[in-house]
């Protein structure tokens, strides 16, 4: 937690913090690395694609592990990432994994930045510890409790009702969603085009894959290194809503193999529902303590850095003179 809490105050682009739940099996060790391609040695960066890997293999149940996006082990793709991986405290056996990726969309003069959910597995023996909520609430609550508790967009691609279903209860303002108020705003649109051109690669989806604007829906997506991922509908997880379930059973041919492209928001309400959904038990307690300290530190951060005058501006250049410079007169 210091190393986070560090970074914050020196204005770093660079994040990592953990924490323990208690558990009958000796604690679950919950940990948080943001855009660690960036920043960690090659020895750490190997051991956390090796366990997401081993808790993907034990996922898949004998077929053979997708090889794209983050488990591909690139550095430059785990630069844009956000990775939370869960293990055994005693035995330091990794259980689960979730790799969120950062999206920049250009938007007119600036740039909107989006946090897609990404690809998240929990190893077959653990999946009754409501780890799925754990990993993408925590993820995104803690995103937005380091951003100052600014909100930003969110995006999914899946076929699975559990993951849709997820999305569309947690996050705000998410389209598509089996709700009658849900309409696809301009900025909907715009972000899923956007999306769907520029950041396939990162969610395994093709060249050659389709796109139906008007429902957000990516046809035959299973062909671009997320072949092994696809399911037929009798074997896809379900929700526990029904109308999410009917959602995807009607907008999504799962012969062909499509996916639909969620676009939403995450903001200070899904606290509120994160804390209302099935966690771990003590999970909630741990995460708003980290939170608390995260929303702190980012309030006194901006002080801090005015405070202590830097060595260098904005381009690397020194702002202070050398004492061994000779001075020509």
């Amino acid at each position: 937690m210091t190393g986070a809490l560090s970074a914050l105050v020196l204005g770093q682009d660079r994040f990592h913090t953990g924490f323990t739940i208690p558990s009958s099996d000796g604690g679950l060790l919950v940990e948080m690395w943001d855009r660690p391609g960036a920043w960690v040695s090659d020895e750490v960066l190997a051991a956390l694609v090796s366990n997401m890997r081993i808790v993907a293999k034990a996922g898949q149940r004998g077929k053979p592990v997708p090889l794209y996006g983050a488990l591909l082990g690139d550095r430059a793709d785990l630069a844009r990432r956000c990775l939370t991986q869960v293990s055994l405290k005693r035995t330091g056996e990794p259980i689960a994994f979730c790799a969120l990726a950062y999206f920049d969309i250009p938007f007119g003069v600036r740039m909107v930045s989006v946090v897609h959910l990404g690809l998240l597995y929990v190893t077959p023996d653990h999946q009754h510890r409501h780890l799925s909520n754990l990993l993408y609430g925590a993820s995104t609550l803690l995103l937005l409790m380091k951003g100052g508790l600014r909100g930003f967009w969110i995006s999914n691609v899946s076929q699975v009702p559990a993951a849709v279903g997820l999305t569309a209860h947690h996050y705000q303002d998410v389209y598509p969603r089996p709700d009658p108020r849900a309409r696809q705003s301009f900025m909907h649109l715009l972000l899923a085009r956007a999306i769907v051109q520029n950041h396939r690669p990162a969610f395994g989806v093709g060249a050659e894959a389709g796109f139906d604007e008007a429902r957000q829906i990516i046809t035959n997506a299973y062909t671009g290194g997320s072949d092994e991922l696809k399911k037929t509908w009798e074997s896809a997880p379900k929700h526990r809503d029904p109308a999410i379930n009917e959602m995807c059973r009607t907008m999504l041919d799962y012969e062909r193999g499509d996916d639909v492209l969620q676009i939403g928001r995450c903001s200070i309400m899904v606290v509120w529902r994160l804390f209302r959904s099935k966690l771990p038990k003590s999970a909630p307690v741990q995460i708003a303590w980290r939170a608390f300290l995260i929303v702190v530190l980012g309030v006194l951060s901006p002080l801090a850095r005015w405070l202590v005058a830097p060595d260098h501006d904005v381009r690397g250049r020194p702002l202070h003179a050398s004492d061994d410079l000779e001075v020509v007169r």
